[in-house]
């Protein structure tokens, strides 16, 4: 099944994307046009620290994922999938 990225922001339709927008989510509606958001460069550090720790979350998840829907997982697996699969929501 397709998704969207980034997560959780708009769907919009453009032949062609306004000038300075890009398609990373950098972007919102004020109104009825679609305006860049303004980040420090503190916040995108965090941005993408943040987006680091999802991505190496999934690479963790996938395996153990596997093993615990093959019903093959040992009580650690079993753990350490639930201790990731939390961290990606605290």
């Amino acid at each position: 099944m397709p998704g969207f990225y980034p997560e959780n922001k708009s769907v919009i339709e453009f032949d062609k994307l306004p000038e300075g927008i890009t398609i990373d989510g950098d972007w919102e509606f004020q109104g009825d046009a679609v305006v860049r958001i303004e980040t420090s460069y503190k916040e995108n550090i965090a941005i993408v620290k943040n987006r680091r720790s999802l991505l190496e979350a999934e690479k963790k998840i996938a395996p153990l994922q596997d093993a615990v829907s093959l019903e093959i997982a040992i009580d650690e697996e079993i753990m350490a999938y639930d201790n990731w699969r939390k961290f990606r929501f605290f």
